[in-house]
């Protein structure tokens, strides 16, 4: 889970703190809805759209020699289900050939005088024994078959584990500026959507396999009987899969192309159904229900498209396999009409290859569609763990305070011509409250940031107690700073869980003082399951000042040293605003609070009032003293509130 001190990233976010008031922070434009795609450096495009892009060029090879090396840790566990399978075969052809050797004895017996018991070459046992033989050959195949079974599930169910384990890693272990920049929904549509898909993968690969090994053993099997229709078979066999070659390559782009459309169709109703509001107000739902319904029957199309060419390419294989199986049947029986007990043994053996053979092409139709998307989530896995990895040192040094020095501090977003933060200068005494005013794009967002160690400064240095950021123990770090942000945003979880935050260490007495710090244990106390109330979607249940001041009592319950904090009052009334503002007072001396506000009373809360614009410091001093300075400290809270 997030790390309880990191704050979630949404695109839509209107908090200082998220990616596109950093955009505008360093002149960059922010696109919005559905073009607003993920940017590395300032000029990739996101890594969806890049993903959909870049599947069309990927070979299969190299995609399908990325999956196969899945299953290398579970070797023994392959090995096992490819035994199984050879073992099931075996059994199977022995059913078959013994039956229909057993019924063409008595047929025999019926019509003229002899011994026909050595019709296949081999002696034959009694008809009661060959038939206890055949069904108990029936019944172990089929608990082996079940067994082998199971042990694919099993075997996908631990990959398809594994695959989402190291994705969330990946997800939550990246730098801040790609967990940022990259959408929440596009990072659950591949934690779930994408990953089932990819386990259907796993799954189709080990069923082809095990069809694969059942049809050479069942085809073994037709040879040893009759070798010229075994051959025959074969040969037209490998004709007809080099005829449907150019068909399967075109389901295979039809299936990317498709993949594709989703993608584009599935953002674009994303970002639309956030706007609602918006949309409403600007009177354009009617539009935007168009421009949906547009993508997503063009998704539809496509999608319609791959599926119907994949089943006509089944049906086209199953019939072309049909006719060749009955015209290596005739071509035999015009060679060689005595031996008709070998003609319907080889002919049951091959009928029943044909539908192993035809869940070959079903399967490998189905893996070439799949690919893509398993081609999507190992570059996007790839990108966060390989290029995006948060750099920590393993142990680091603990201050001995929290003074907070940033020496000529300058930050540069990757693409932007535009310092977000230039030349800072700056000294926060521990225990001292800053409030940080400006007006948009003036840095304030970017200095909050790298204050809480989610970004490092492009130049300069920032110190904590004497200590550069990078050299600090990043245990120590994670648990002397926390952040509130003005979105509020809750767990579709109960109070404790929301408080606590995953932190497993904190009681639940210490939950309960939180909540009395902010006001809110009388009303928790009162719910009907107290601190096990589930506050619903997004603290759908609480009010807007509730929602903020459980987030206020989320950050004060790990006793932080470093708080920084995002209009903290924005969406209070005003009795709540006081509740919240004499607890942050009563912090005085314990904890250093970073204010980014707008609010009159807030800032003048603070004991110290830094001024930006530009990236740069315009003033610093106390708010009294700003007053004083012309009126240029209303002209700032004036700036703020633009």
């Amino acid at each position: 889970m997030p790390d309880p001190r990191e704050p979630r990233s949404r695109s839509d976010a209107r908090s200082p703190l998220t990616s596109q008031e950093e955009e505008r922070e360093h002149g960059k434009p922010s696109t919005g809805g559905a073009d607003d795609g993920v940017r590395l450096d300032g000029g990739a495009a996101s890594s969806t759209e890049a993903g959909g892009a870049e599947v069309v060029g990927e070979a299969g090879g190299d995609a399908m020699r990325h999956l196969l090396a899945e299953f290398r840790g579970s070797s023994g566990l392959v090995a096992l289900i490819v035994g199984l399978s050879f073992v099931c075969g075996v059994l199977e052809t022995a059913a078959i050939t013994l039956a229909v050797a057993t019924l063409s004895s008595v047929v025999m017996a019926e019509i003229a005088a002899g011994d026909p018991s050595s019709l296949l070459g081999f002696s034959l046992p009694s008809p009661w024994v060959a038939v206890q033989l055949g069904v108990a050959a029936v019944l172990v195949r089929w608990l082996l078959a079940v067994w082998n079974d199971w042990l694919i599930q099993h075997a996908v169910t631990r990959w398809t584990i594994e695959l989402r384990s190291r994705l969330l890693t990946a997800f939550l272990h990246a730098e801040w500026r790609l967990q940022a920049e990259e959408r929440s929904a596009a990072v659950q549509e591949r934690l779930f959507q994408s990953s089932t898909q990819v386990s259907s993968l796993m799954a189709t690969v080990l069923t082809w396999l095990q069809s694969a090994i059942t049809v050479l053993v069942i085809l073994g099997g037709a040879l040893a009987v009759n070798a010229v229709g075994a051959v025959a078979a074969a040969v037209v066999s490998v004709v007809l899969v080099v005829m449907v070659r150019p068909l399967n390559a075109w389901i295979s782009r039809s299936a990317e192309r498709a993949l594709e459309s989703m993608l584009r169709s599935a953002e674009l109703v994303r970002s639309c159904l956030e706007l609602v509001r918006e949309l409403r107000v600007f009177g354009s739902r009617d539009s935007a229900r168009r421009a949906m319904l547009d993508e997503v029957v063009r998704q539809d199309q496509a999608r319609r498209q791959a599926l119907f060419f994949s089943a006509f390419s089944g049906q086209l294989y199953f019939t072309l396999v049909m006719l060749a199986c009955w015209g290596a049947l005739a071509v035999v029986l015009l060679l060689e009409p005595a031996r008709f007990a070998e003609l319907g043994a080889v002919g049951l053996l091959l009928l029943r290859s044909l539908g192993y053979t035809r869940s070959l092409h079903t399967g490998s139709t189905k893996i070439r569609g799949l690919l893509p998307t398993y081609e999507d989530l190992r570059r996007f896995e790839r990108r966060l763990a390989g290029l995006g990895r948060e750099r920590e040192v393993a142990s680091g040094r603990t201050p001995e305070d929290t003074d907070l020095v940033l020496e000529g501090v300058g930050f540069q977003y990757p693409g932007s011509a535009v310092a977000a933060l230039e030349g800072v200068e700056l000294t926060i005494p521990a225990g001292t409250s800053f409030a940080v005013v400006g007006p948009s794009g003036s840095g304030k967002s970017t200095l909050a940031q790298i204050v809480l160690g989610l970004r490092r400064p492009t130049a300069g240095r920032f110190l904590v107690g004497g200590i550069a950021e990078p050299e600090l123990d990043p245990a120590w770090w994670r648990s002397a700073t926390a952040v509130v942000t003005q979105e509020n945003l809750l767990l579709d979880a109960s109070v404790l869980e929301n408080v606590r935050f995953y932190r497993q260490r904190i009681d639940e007495a210490v939950v309960w003082r939180a909540l009395a710090e902010v006001g809110l244990e009388e009303f928790v106390r009162a719910l009907p399951e107290g601190l096990l109330t589930r506050v619903g979607q997004h603290g759908a249940r609480l009010s807007g000042g509730q929602r903020q001041r459980l987030c206020i009592a989320r950050a004060l319950v790990g006793a932080p040293r470093i708080l920084v904090l995002d209009e903290p009052t924005s969406a209070l009334d005003v009795h709540s605003e006081q509740v919240v503002q004499q607890c942050l007072d009563r912090l005085a001396g314990r904890c250093t609070r970073i204010v980014i506000a707008h609010r009159l009373s807030t800032i003048r809360s603070c004991e110290r009032v830094l001024v930006l614009d530009h990236g740069r410091i315009l003033d610093l001093g106390s708010p009294a003293e700003l007053e004083q300075r012309l009126g240029y400290f209303r002209e700032a809270l004036s700036l703020s509130s633009g």
